[in-house]
């Protein structure tokens, strides 16, 4: 693994007026425009005295996807990165046999973190590229980690660990699960008991988990738990689809307008994005804008992306619509 300077914006000292907070995201070349999108958003949430040290993981971006992203992303001026290259070879064997067809192996860098950065780098926020930065996150990134390795959010999908229990006899099933798309991380923690090792000979003897399964099946009693507004998961644009749980309660108490008002975070988990699939996702004209507000797209290039775009929602509509009748 190696640290590329190329293309990047110098780490830069910070000055005593300004707070900086230290992020991590990674993409392969797919979602290039998308973590674009997360990270202006996350500019945008925040004022001018808070500034951000980004550490972007290459999971596979073509050379001149990077040119672009680095032109783009050098007019934010509260904004230093350095890309980072990600060897994978490290991460062989991982993730062979996966039953989620939405993930790449690029979902795996995050497991590098703790050796790929430099010593000095103590903690961070890690952010997935399907996510909406909606309010400042500075409450999350000073949560205390009293010892512990990560802070997170329960996954809304799989809120306890029956599933990964019965793979794993030492888990307890009735744990919360966490979502792995948004976490603190505590980097000197990681490199002191070498915990990611753990996790990646858990996800080899178990071929189908992703990174959330190794994460979770290691780490279960080693995290604290964080409010759903951090991490607002695509369920919770209607908890009443969320699995039965004191999660789903909490959330049916809060209501959707509450959820989607007080959400610091959204995070379009799951294969239904607001730019592909169905056309009816609730966020699908806030995200086009913040994609033509992007700059990636010249006019003609945005034109052909919006014709692509309504022909897959049309074949999507068309082959639910079909499989109604067979049904």
């Amino acid at each position: 693994m190696t640290i590329s300077g190329q293309g990047s914006v110098p780490i830069r000292e910070t000055l005593s007026s300004e707070r900086e907070l230290v992020v991590a995201c990674g993409s392969d070349e797919g979602y290039a425009v998308h973590m674009l999108v997360m990270l202006r958003t996350l500019l945008k949430a925040h004022h001018d005295a808070v500034t951000f040290r980004v550490y972007i993981m290459d999971g596979g971006i073509h050379p001149q996807t990077r040119v672009r992203f680095d032109r783009l992303l050098a007019r934010e001026k509260r904004l230093s990165y350095e890309w980072l290259n990600v060897d994978f070879e490290e991460l062989s064997g991982l993730m062979s046999d996966s039953w989620i067809p939405h993930l790449s192996s690029a979902a795996l860098m995050r497991l590098l973190l703790p050796e790929l950065l430099p010593k000095t780098v103590e903690k961070l926020l890690y952010i997935d590229s399907d996510v909406i930065v909606e309010k400042d996150v500075c409450s999350f990134y000073d949560m205390p980690f009293r010892g512990k390795h990560l802070i997170g959010v329960q996954d809304f999908n799989q809120p306890s660990l029956a599933y990964i229990a019965a793979k794993e006899s030492s888990v307890p099933a009735t744990a919360p699960t966490f979502n792995s798309g948004i976490l603190m991380m505590n980097l000197t923690r990681f490199r002191e008991t070498g915990y990611m090792k753990r996790v990646t000979e858990a996800m080899r003897r178990q071929p189908t988990w992703s990174d959330q399964e190794g994460l979770n099946a290691i780490l279960f009693d080693e995290w604290i738990l964080a409010s759903f507004i951090y991490n607002m998961q695509s369920s919770g644009m209607n908890p009443t689809t969320v699995p039965e749980s004191s999660l789903k309660e909490e959330m049916m108490g809060w209501g959707v307008d509450r959820l989607r008002s007080e959400a610091v975070m959204l995070h379009f988990t799951g294969d239904r994005k607001p730019w592909a699939g169905r056309w009816r996702h609730p966020h699908r004209e806030r995200y086009e804008a913040l994609l033509y507000e992007s700059g990636w797209f010249s006019e003609a290039q945005w034109l052909s992306w919006k014709t692509k775009r309504m022909g897959s929602a049309a074949t999507y509509w068309l082959q639910h619509r079909l499989q109604g009748q067979k049904n």
